[in-house]
């Protein structure tokens, strides 16, 4: 992909140029990440910037988009396949990163410059392609072109949604609901008798019979499941409330007896329930749809050498002595040994270590290497796939976090269920005792059941969740797990990865002033020599004379230099009569020394020095967390010494900076220090092992699937803002629910009370039980008003070269 050669001069305060997000203060590219930078290009030069017109102020940070490191194996036996097709093919394929109707034109006008007799279908809600095609339709160059732009394709996933059902359960209950307080209104009006009263009951029994066959079922499975583990939480007392007052229904129905029917009521709180329980989904359920399915190793596949033929085969059918080709780009799937010449992989997936690491024939390449060279390279498996760290690494995880219960949640219905059975059978006790009539002691307990039931908790908390994980999703957050914001009011430590979560992952060059001292020639020609190598450093270089004013050089003749890469030593070139060199000192010039220099002829012409490239926010973020009372720590399997000079300058004490830190190390150290405090942050694979045993965990890496579907929440944008946000907004959160259980507990108290004096009436139960829902409904949403407000934007940023974005304090 051509490099940006975007040179506006902005404002160092100014946001991204792509998405309008912070960036660092000392960043003069324009742009708050390399992501953002190279999809701004690329919608320059192929004439896309209408993009921008239709997105508007919708945006979030591209991140770091590792082309280098895309998994395209997945779509060669699809693109095979539709090769040897003699008709047109339907085919259906996921997509990530889809978020609005730009994003649907951009794939669409990519489409159509690849082919014009063909036909695309964008489904944005589902995150799918459907593409009808004819043989000739080139593929893997569509995947290519899109995935440029920062989406990611793969297999169609069948995701399960269950927020589709229960919102068709939500509409026909509230219709049902509607219509039976509509007919039970006449009868609260005056109707006593004849065929219409009747005709009227026998018809609200029947859409009430409807409502709980519709919309019970989802919280009768659930509750019969926390009964048979011995486990309680607010399905139970919901459950237990739909069956008892249905259970008075029938009996009302058959016996005649329509004085307590509470048809109405009974509907009405199906349909409250179904309301609180779809805002609960809701967003997870679209957080968690955005991704990709992850199918762990299942899904790493591999090329396998087989009497001098390629095959493409599933990772786990690799075994000890198969030769491998491991192209660009290609995951290495176990540990083999190199039989090519040489190779050059990068390794901080699974070890967090941030330098490229070149290998030489015979030598061992671990498993989880990915090939970053030019050109593929042969390797011989030392061991079968069952075998190797990437299986374990790649395993899915032993607990789901999706489905941990909330303390919150369980130590209500504790207290809630008893209180309110005790309530119902002492009331059915003392009527049936006093009056001699159990039909009288029953429509008590009935009552206490209908007027106790928990529309409050039901609906409030819901709708409060939503509030919440809406402003964390603007803010640039997705929460994943519908109990990550409960669980995060107990954390007092986040541990954090290094390499590629503190830091972006690249490097910047500190050195710029020595740059700017070379000559014209020296310095395009280091420009471009830079231009065509994708080592980390390389591509410092080439950002810092980027802009500068950096130009690509031609000879004479016009063609341009020809650049050698000496794998494990630096690349070269020779223009005009003088062969220039960048590498180390030997490689260079003269000397032993490691450090990095760019040199002609044998001179050392400037020392070059790079560091690695903290997110903007890192330092910032990480002392306003220890002010806060968190304590941070750095797990990073990068070296000691790099990882205790990071933690210097985020301000982290030297003994919570740990560094060499195998995945097995990070799982033990979680394993020893966590008690349902400890929330990890961690991008690679390596990171995978630990995030399975920490109480909360999130991660800013969805190149690929792994980790954000092991995690609890993951977020796209370049700084870790989000992180405090959602710790903040997790406490504030708290304090709203548990003045919701005050006012629940106060009007629950009442309500009981009204009912064991037999003063409760359905026509009051139908009046106070939805009241009682709006008033806590709009408590709630004042309350947290501000956590709902929406962060304001300048124009778009393609329009406003000084974008900027305010955020609502809160």
């Amino acid at each position: 992909m051509p490099r940006d050669t975007h040179t506006e001069d902005t404002a160092a305060d100014a946001g991204c140029l792509h998405c309008g997000q912070p960036r660092s203060s000392g960043d003069i590219t324009g742009y708050c990440c390399i992501g953002c930078e190279a999809v701004h290009a690329a919608l320059r030069d192929g004439d896309l910037l209408r993009y921008y017109e239709l997105r508007g102020d919708r945006a979030e940070p591209v991140g770091e988009l590792h082309l280098e490191r895309r998994d395209r194996l997945w779509c060669e036996p699809i693109a095979a396949s539709l090769r040897d097709a003699t008709k047109p093919q339907t085919l259906t394929l996921g997509v990530q990163g889809m978020r609005c109707a730009a994003c649907v034109w951009l794939i669409q006008e990519l489409f159509a410059r690849v082919s014009k007799d063909d036909h695309l279908l964008v489904n944005a809600g589902r995150g799918s392609l459907t593409l009808h095609v004819r043989p000739e339709f080139p593929l893997l160059r569509f995947i290519a072109d899109v995935e440029r732009f920062g989406y990611v394709l793969g297999k169609a996933g069948t995701q399960d949604r269950p927020a589709d059902d229960l919102l068709m359960r939500l509409g026909v209950c509230a219709a049902l609901a509607l219509n039976t307080m509509m007919f039970s209104l006449a009868v609260y009006l005056g109707l006593q008798e004849g065929p219409l009263r009747s005709f009227m009951h026998t018809l609200s029994f029947g859409l009430t019979t409807l409502s709980v066959l519709i919309g019970a079922p989802v919280f009768l499975r659930s509750a019969w499941l926390a009964l048979r583990s011995r486990v309680l939480h607010l399905d139970v007392p919901i459950a237990a409330g739909i069956a008892l007052t249905y259970a008075a229904a029938c009996w009302s129905f058959v016996s005649g007896q329509t004085e307590a029917a509470y048809y109405d009521s009974l509907s009405v709180f199906i349909a409250l329930m179904l309301l609180g329980r779809y805002l609960q989904t809701r967003t997870v359920t679209n957080n968690q749809s955005r991704l990709l399915a992850s199918t762990g190793a299942e899904a790493v596949m591999t090329r396998r050498i087989e009497d001098g033929v390629v095959a493409l085969v599933p990772a786990s059918n690799v075994r000890a002595g198969d030769l491998l080709l491991i192209s660009a780009g290609d995951l290495v799937p176990v540990a083999c040994t190199l039989e090519s010449d040489h190779a050059r992989c990068a390794l901080d997936w699974i070890t967090g270590e941030s330098d490229p690491v070149s290998y030489e024939e015979d030598t061992a390449i671990p498993a989880g290497a990915f090939n970053i060279g030019g050109s593929a390279f042969r390797a011989r498996a030392m061991q079968p796939f069952a075998e190797s760290a990437l299986r374990d690494l790649l395993a899915a995880p032993d607990r789901d976090h999706s489905e941990r219960r909330t303390r919150t949640g369980d130590t209500f219905a504790r207290i809630y269920v008893p209180s309110v059975v005790v309530s119902a059978l002492a009331g059915c006790g003392y009527w049936w005792w006093q009056t001699g009539v159990l039909e009288t002691g029953l429509s008590v307990a009935t009552a206490v059941c209908v007027v106790t039931c928990p529309c409050a908790i039901g609906i409030a908390t819901p709708l409060a969740n939503d509030l919440v994980l809406s402003r964390l999703r603007r803010a640039g957050l997705f929460v994943r797990s519908t109990t990550l914001l409960d669980r995060l009011t107990t954390v007092t430590r986040v541990v954090f990865d290094k390499t590629g979560t503190l830091t972006t992952g690249r490097l910047r060059v500190t050195s710029i002033d020595a740059l700017t001292q070379l000559d014209d020639e020296a310095r395009h020609l280091l420009y471009t020599m830079t231009a065509s190598s994708v080592h980390p450093k390389s591509v410092a270089i080439y950002r810092a004379l980027h802009t500068r004013g950096g130009k690509l050089v031609a000879s004479v003749d016009g063609t341009t230099p020809v650049t050698t890469e000496h794998p494990g030593r630096g690349i070269s070139a020779t223009f005009n009569g003088h062969e220039y060199r960048l590498g180390r000192h030997d490689f260079v010039g003269t000397g032993a020394s490691d450090s990095l220099c760019f040199g002609r002829d044998g001179e050392v012409l400037v020392d070059i020095a790079t560091s690695e490239d903290l997110r903007h926010d890192s330092a910032r973020e990480l002392r306003n967390l220890a002010h806060t009372g968190y304590e941070t720590w750095i797990l990073s399997g990068d070296q000691p010494e790099r990882v205790r000079h990071l933690a210097g300058t985020v301000s982290i004490p030297n003994e919570r900076a740990l560094g060499g830190q195998s995945p097995d190390d990070k799982a033990a150290w979680i394993r020893a220090h966590d008690e349902n405090d400890t929330l990890m942050i961690g991008d690679g694979i390596n990171d995978s092992l630990a995030v399975r045993e920490a109480y909360c965990s999130g991660t800013p890496s969805i190149d690929r699937a792994f980790m954000p579907g092991r995690t609890d929440f993951y977020f796209v944008t370049a700084g870790l803002a989000p992180i405090a946000l959602a710790l903040r907004l997790a406490k504030r959160l708290a304090g709203v629910t548990r003045l919701n259980q005050t006012f629940a507990v106060a009007y629950n108290v009442g309500a009981v009370g009204l009912s064991l004096a037999g003063l409760m009436r359905p026509w009051m139960a139908a009046v106070l039980m939805p009241l009682s829902s709006l008033v806590v409904l709009a408590w709630t949403g004042a309350l947290l008003r501000d956590a709902g407000r929406v962060p304001t934007r300048r124009q778009s940023p393609a329009l406003d070269p000084k974008p900027a974005l305010v955020e609502g304090t809160l």
